[in-house]
């Protein structure tokens, strides 16, 4: 079995500098490029924020109600899971109990403690009014460690994501992608967060990476796809659904 671990591991030791996640934002205007060094490295700050953040991190439950497929999705939903918490993802009711929001909108938080993200790649602050409370994620998050060291981790039975009451155990979260290598896996918000998520673990296992692109006209994608030397659709791959209910 694949771990989470085993996957963050690669990206820190295998061709580091190499891309791992190419995000277009809408209309194919704005990219983001992260080689594996450097998702690692957002994955262990924002690691580092929720161990000072949450009371008993294994376990906790923690709203990622972040644009789907956003390039600050992906390092908060591996942040959660590698300290052991459970991310819950939209269509769970608001009202659900958390431990912890992150989210780019102060509205979506109800009562729990809220991470505000700011999308912009070089936001040093959030531009509009800061909730009470609130932690504003583009000021604070530079601040801490690149390196994350995890005393805690989860039984294999233990919940990893939560959607729609459906689950995915850690035991299930890296599937495997069906061959053997490296591919670059072309991503687009059809896929849906869940199977996006353990489609990108699965490539990034094998030292392969992952290009997001937005919803928009199939000329647009197709010249990105072809700019961008993608091998792969994310429907070629096994199915990455979802483990079963509870």
């Amino acid at each position: 079995m694949t771990t989470l671990q085993d996957v963050l591991r690669g990206l820190r030791e295998r061709n580091p500098t190499s891309p791992r996640l190419t995000w277009y934002g809408p209309g194919g205007q704005e990219r983001v490029e992260l080689s594996g060094r450097v998702l690692d490295n957002w994955v262990s700050k924002a690691g580092n924020l929720l161990l000072e953040e949450l009371e008993e991190p294994v376990g906790a439950r923690v709203r990622i109600s972040l644009t789907a497929g956003h390039w600050r999705f992906w390092y908060w939903s591996l942040a959660v899971l590698t300290v052991g918490g459970t991310v819950l993802l939209d269509p769970e009711p608001v009202d659900l109990p958390g431990d912890l929001t992150i989210s780019m909108e102060p509205s979506t938080h109800g009562d729990a403690p809220l991470v505000l993200v700011t999308p912009q790649a070089l936001a040093r602050s959030y531009p509009g009014n800061l909730p009470a409370g609130a932690i504003d994620e583009a000021r604070v998050l530079l601040t801490f460690p690149d390196v994350l060291t995890v005393d805690d981790t989860p039984e294999d039975t233990d919940i990893a994501i939560a959607v729609g009451g459906e689950v995915v155990d850690y035991r299930d979260l890296v599937p495997p992608v069906g061959q053997a290598g490296p591919v670059r896996l072309h991503l687009t918000s059809r896929v849906g967060p869940v199977n996006g998520l353990r489609a990108a673990l699965g490539v990034w296992a094998h030292g392969g990476s992952v290009v997001v692109t937005p919803p928009g006209p199939a000329e647009l994608v197709e010249r990105i796809r072809r700019s961008e030397a993608v091998t792969t659709n994310a429907d070629t791959l096994p199915s990455a659904g979802l483990s079963g209910t509870r």
